[in-house]
């Protein structure tokens, strides 16, 4: 009897002892979560789980290597300027004397898009003013929408049919330079220039009044202008000329301000009246003592 009751606890230990081995080597936990179990819990978990990942950020630094820099478009008019290559052409041209074929290029540069275009635009007209072909360079100037450019062509236009030198392309030239000094925009430096050509091309024509207008029209109104001993100059032969208003000693006085405004200057060739200046002003200097 001892011996089968020691058998049978010896069998019972022995089933204690493989059951304790097998619940080690288990992989996994043997009491399960609901999540792990229930199918409709694991996609209710995935879904909260995208939830909650970090937003993507939306700005990537352009210095991180890892991250590639998307390349910028290139803007329209980006690169070479298309109306560079004519222009060079018909500066080239020119050079040459050949002012037909550069007006050819000039008027292909003027119609591409480029900051050359706006060149070629002042050249032509200075090549149609001196063509005496001021109707034509009047449409090619209106053309131009910047509005120192577009005076930059006027003046040019009318500075060329000035300097052909007859007398039927000078009257065209003080029309252009009238149009300047009344329908376009002030400019500091070619509104005085304008006034100053038309002075001189009525004191030519021995119209006084209206020269002395515009003379004194640059000394009050352009203080700051370049050549304005020029202005002093034709002020003091305008009111030493004979005509009504004449006055010696206003004459006397623009010529002393001439005189002393250009005392330090190296003036260019054509342009240099002191010698003049000085020899009417002591020319009339006798007059008054007489």
């Amino acid at each position: 009897m001892r011996i089968l009751v020691f058998l049978f606890c010896l069998v019972f230990l022995q089933k204690g002892l493989f059951s304790d081995a097998l619940e080690i080597q288990l992989p996994f936990p043997e009491n399960q979560t609901e999540t792990e179990t229930n199918p409709s819990n694991i996609e209710k978990d995935n879904s909260l789980a995208l939830e909650q990942k970090p937003p993507i950020a939306t700005e990537v630094s352009s210095k991180d290597p890892a991250v590639p820099v998307p390349k910028k478009k290139k803007k329209k008019g980006d690169g070479t300027d298309p109306s560079l290559a004519p222009f060079q052409r018909g500066r080239a041209l020119l050079s040459r004397n050949k002012p037909a074929e550069a007006d050819k290029e000039f008027s292909e540069a003027a119609s591409k898009e480029g900051e050359n275009a706006t060149k070629a635009k002042l050249d032509r007209a200075n090549l149609m003013g001196m063509e005496s072909k001021s109707g034509e360079a009047t449409g090619v100037i209106d053309k131009i929408e910047d509005p120192e450019n577009k005076t930059k062509a006027q003046y040019e236009l009318a500075k060329s049919l000035d300097q052909i030198g007859s007398e039927d392309s000078q009257e065209k030239a003080y029309k252009e330079y009238l149009k300047l000094v009344t329908a376009f925009p002030v400019h500091s430096d070619l509104t005085p220039r304008s006034h100053l050509a038309i002075a001189i091309h009525l004191l030519r024509r021995k119209e006084f009044r209206p020269a002395l207008h515009h003379t004194i029209k640059v000394v009050q109104d352009f203080p700051q202008f370049e050549d304005m001993p020029l202005a002093y100059y034709y002020s003091g032969r305008i009111y030493e000329s004979a005509w009504s208003e004449k006055d010696i000693g206003r004459a006397k006085k623009y010529y002393d301000l001439y005189l002393d405004s250009v005392k330090s200057q190296r003036l260019p060739k054509g342009r240099d009246f002191r010698k003049d200046a000085e020899d009417r002003r002591n020319r009339l200097e006798e007059q008054k003592i007489i």
